[in-house]
């Protein structure tokens, strides 16, 4: 998947079809709660996945475009989950 940021401040996704997704932080953000939400995982539990504090995962929930698409991918399979599902409509 490629990932640029475009001049409105949307983030672009091209996956590996050639398909593009845009997004905002705010969906994605949105996104990152849902999956938390249906994979029944809180932020605490998240955060001992990761050897985080709960306060980094918060932020990066939050602001989630500050982070690069590794770190969010990690994040995505610490949930048990795709990295695409933060970027697709829900």
């Amino acid at each position: 998947m490629l990932t640029r940021f475009t001049h409105s401040g949307m983030m672009e996704l091209i996956n590996r079809g050639g398909d593009k997704m845009e997004t905002n932080e705010k969906k994605v953000s949105n996104n990152i709660k849902a999956m938390l939400k249906r994979y029944d995982v809180t932020q605490e539990q998240l955060a001992e996945r990761l050897g985080l504090t709960r306060r980094t995962i918060i932020h990066v929930v939050n602001h989630p475009f500050r982070y690069n698409i590794n770190y969010l991918n990690s994040i995505a399979s610490a949930i048990g989950c795709s990295l695409n599902e933060f970027f697709l409509v829900i």
